[in-house]
């Protein structure tokens, strides 16, 4: 499996950014952005691992093919994700050269709880990527590894469902002779950036609205920013206090609203959904509610920055799916969650994991066996408190799932933490990203959990 070594790359360090700009409501936290700068010495700088984000296309939608794609027991079908035009026929995922996708998949119209799974065509996997109940509308973001063909294979466990398909970008895997994309900075750890709760009713998404928010120029002395010139942002979009069905999206402020939703719910849900955003020059995007009024949480768990004559940031290599943890079995030393609060570690990296060194592991988390209304929360083991942030928002009974990229901590290993008893986490391995060593966390955060 190709690495990108840290040999080709001379490490400086970069200058913390100052906060994260806002047009509705930011929470300060005083943590500083990781990573060193550097910059490429190789000849040429390839692009492999690179990022290129894409405006955000629908690949696939089974309710509207002809014949239409309804998935059942066992079902499957193949997408092509590599050699993408868009309506004018533009180029946005070339046909060759690409390691893996970033895609958000949708299910619509399910007859039974079930799961899909998405993976590299020719590979067999157990993992799930998206897990949904009987006539829900649910979304989950995945990063998946491109298979044969430049396709990936989506499957359906039980009953039938329509799968809908969107794609935000791809990764190089350095075959091409091309200029390298962007590469990947994670933050010490997650930073709550917006939630419309704070500050009264006022703030909240009314239906059919947009809302712009600036991740470089924040109002708010101490807050986390996004550097000027970066392309896209890796966040943890959530919502709660829904009055009514409806979906969100999120796109790079100042460009055409994409006809594609990144986070799905039903009235009265808390639902998370991680999107990685395409930034405008000047570092906004646009929210878009389609329907009632709702709280809208984002938490930003790092960013990618265009690679040229200096870089900040990581390379991505996408690997098999691969369970690495399973508190129902004791895979990775996990067990069920029996406290509330409790906080239990996970390797990682070293065997059947990512290698030693990787700085951020791209994952989906799971749960099972929830007995009551919860959330649980990823971080790199190491830190001070955790961040006031959330992952996974499950209600009692409730087996969901939502993809998280974080950041490694120490001895290689990330913290995973439950806010009531008794719950099982499920966690399944996508890729890694490898790079300088980024730098110290700086947390002076309490964790809250009414903000969870």
């Amino acid at each position: 499996m190709p690495h990108f070594l840290t040999s080709v790359r001379k490490p400086r360090y970069l200058a913390a950014a100052a906060g994260v700009a806002l047009l509705l409501t930011a929470v300060g936290t005083g943590i500083q952005p990781s990573g060193a700068e550097a910059f490429c010495d190789a000849d040429p700088c390839g692009p492999e691992g690179t990022y290129t984000p894409v405006t955000p296309t629908r690949l696939l939608d089974g309710r509207l093919t002809d014949p239409q794609i309804r998935l059942g027991v066992d079902g499957t079908t193949d997408l092509k994700v590599t050699g993408v035009v868009d309506e004018d026929d533009v180029e946005l995922v070339p046909a060759t050269g690409v390691s893996a996708v970033v895609l958000n998949l949708t299910v619509d119209l399910p007859t039974l709880d079930s799961f899909f799974t998405i993976s590299p065509t020719g590979t067999a996997t157990t993992t799930s990527s998206l897990n949904f109940a009987a006539g829900e509308t649910r979304a989950a973001a995945t990063t998946v590894k491109v298979g044969t063909d430049g396709m990936v294979t989506i499957t359906n466990a039980f009953g039938q469902a329509f799968p809908i398909v969107d794609i935000q970008g791809y990764f190089s895997d350095g075959t091409e002779d091309e200029e390298p994309g962007s590469s990947y900075v994670p933050l010490p750890t997650p930073s709550r950036v917006v939630d419309t709760r704070v500050g009264g009713a006022a703030n909240k998404f009314a239906a059919d609205t947009t809302k712009n928010i600036s991740l470089t120029d924040p109002p708010v002395e101490g807050a986390t920013s996004v550097p000027a010139g970066a392309t896209a942002v890796v966040a943890n979009l959530t919502v709660t206090n829904t009055t009514a069905d409806g979906y969100l999206t999120a796109f790079a402020e100042g460009t055409d609203p994409p006809l594609v939703s990144n986070l799905n719910w039903a009235a009265g849900r808390q639902i998370p959904n991680l999107a990685t955003i395409p930034l405008s020059t000047d570092g906004m995007i646009t929210v878009y509610n389609s329907a009632g009024a709702t709280d809208v949480l984002i938490d930003v768990t790092g960013y990618y920055v265009p690679e040229d004559d200096e870089t900040v940031g990581d390379r991505f290599t996408p690997v098999d799916p691969d369970r690495i943890g399973d508190s129902r079995s004791a895979i990775g030393g996990l067990v069920t969650f029996t406290t509330a609060d409790q906080a239990q570690n996970l390797k990682v990296t070293g065997a059947d994991a990512a290698p030693e060194g990787a700085s951020a592991v791209v994952v989906s988390i799971t749960s099972d066996n929830v007995t009551a209304e919860t959330f649980f929360t990823a971080y790199p083991k190491g830190g001070a408190t955790a961040p006031n942030v959330s992952n996974l928002n499950p209600i009692a009974g409730e087996q969901a799932a939502n993809l998280a990229i974080v950041r490694v901590g120490d001895n290689g290993e990330i913290t995973l933490l439950s806010r009531t008893p008794t719950a099982n986490v499920i966690v399944d391995l996508y890729g890694y990203f490898e790079g300088e060593p980024p730098a110290e966390a700086i947390i002076d955060i309490a964790f809250d959990p009414l903000l969870g």
